[in-house]
């Protein structure tokens, strides 16, 4: 008694290579010609479905939804992060300019890391998601220990406020930057893909976060 019969069709597409933005429409149109071709077929065959082998775990179009899952999550905890970051640093500084200014600089500083995934042509995965959501953490921390110095500062003017900033904690800052900076360096040549990309992740968000 025949149980079912399958084609099998080979594509170029490469397992856990394909962005979930470049792999979706390609599974809805695999999707759209099944159900197009199961119209035309007898009502024994109306059951029919598509989907990749079942050796790889897990599939690939369920992977394709993980990498979206993870991608909205890591977006959804930089927007709560930098949403939690304003009111602090606001209430840290007691001046809503300074608070202002500091998340301007950690906004900035995570789209420009989070900007470094297209230029070295990576894609949204889990890998990158990850890495992600920690951007705004590691980038919030030389940022708040500047304003805060420049906030309790007793000169009377800005530029000498800036001056007693960077004598008080600036080579703290620049101290600790570098370290960790040093300590990312080595991970670039790592052979497993997650060091290689969380080094690379770090060393930009702590070098821009420097600069």
């Amino acid at each position: 008694r025949l149980m079912y019969a399958a084609v099998v069709v080979n594509t170029t597409m490469e397992y856990r290579a394909t962005g979930y933005e470049e792999g979706e429409p390609v599974k809805d149109a695999w999707e759209d010609f099944v159900r197009d071709m199961i119209q035309h077929m007898p009502p024994s065959l109306s059951s029919g479905v598509q989907f990749t082998p079942e050796l790889l775990d897990p599939d690939e179009w369920q992977w394709l939804k993980i990498q979206k899952v993870l991608v909205q999550s890591a977006w959804q905890g930089i927007g709560i992060g930098l949403a939690f970051a304003l009111p602090i640093l606001i209430l840290a500084t007691q001046n809503w300019i300074l608070g202002l200014l500091a998340t301007l600089n950690v906004t900035i500083v995570t789209f420009t890391v989070v900007g470094m995934i297209h230029l070295v042509g990576w894609k949204l995965g889990a890998l990158e998601s990850l890495n992600m959501s920690l951007v705004v953490g590691l980038a919030i921390d030389y940022v708040v220990h500047l304003v805060e110095a420049y906030h309790f500062s007793k000169k009377p003017t800005r530029l000498e406020k800036t001056h007693d900033m960077l004598s008080e904690v600036g080579v703290s800052v620049v101290s600790g930057a570098c370290t960790t900076l040093g300590a990312s360096f080595f991970m670039l040549f790592t052979t497993l893909m997650f060091f290689t990309q969380f080094g690379i992740f770090m060393f930009c968000t702590i070098g821009f976060s420097l600069f």
